[in-house]
């Protein structure tokens, strides 16, 4: 599969998973060549009574040309190891 098909295939994974509501863009490293970025992202669900929150996050990669320029060399998706959740009644 091509990495065009499986990006727009992982999107519609996520959309059907439920809302993603945007946290925090934060650039974590960054030097004269590179730049990092980290996108968060909270996804809630209900479940049982229990609203249940994932965390995830895009980070993405940029490469810095000499007029400070940027090119993204690539991101990927990823979901934080822990969840949380909080009994509604």
């Amino acid at each position: 599969m091509d990495e065009k098909k499986n990006t727009i295939l992982q999107n519609s994974a996520a959309e059907a998973e439920g809302p993603r509501i945007p946290l925090v863009n934060q650039d974590i490293f960054e030097n004269d060549a590179l730049l990092i970025n980290r996108f968060f992202y909270l996804s809630p669900t209900l479940s049982g009574g229990l609203l249940i929150c994932k965390i995830s996050y895009e980070e993405s990669v940029f490469l810095k040309d000499g007029d400070e320029d940027l090119c993204l060399l690539h991101t990927t998706c990823r979901t934080a190891p822990d969840t949380f959740s909080v009994r509604l009644s």
